[in-house]
């Protein structure tokens, strides 16, 4: 399956949906990472949906997606969601987990390409 057709998925549809409201619900950082912590099935849908964004990040990393084909399809997506998730990454590196870069990097490398 390839990767738009994983985002167009039903499953990944409500799970993104769900993500999306659990940014939406509170400016607070921590006020969001409490209800993680509350809610286990909330929260493996953020790890799902993060794991999605670095496979993508990954596989572009990697040259199994064309460099400006990918920039073409994941703007604005990537960035966006890097910025939206960065705060749970910074947490989740802050438990000793190392995750995120590959999505930091391909988020970095669109918002380059998009300024020449």
């Amino acid at each position: 399956m390839s990767y738009m057709q994983h985002l167009s998925d039903p499953s990944m549809i409500e799970t993104r949906v769900d993500v999306d409201a659990w940014l939406d619900s509170s400016d607070d950082d921590n006020a969001r990472l409490l209800q993680l912590q509350e809610d286990t099935e909330l929260h493996t849908k953020v790890k799902v949906f993060l794991s999605f964004c670095n496979q993508i990040s990954i596989a572009y990393r990697f040259g199994a997606i064309h460099n400006k084909m990918a920039f073409d399809i994941w703007n604005p997506f990537i960035p966006y969601y890097w910025d939206r998730l960065r705060f749970y990454i910074a947490w989740r590196r802050s438990q000793g987990y190392s995750i995120g870069h590959n999505l930091e990097r391909f988020a970095r490398d669109i918002r380059s390409f998009n300024r020449k």
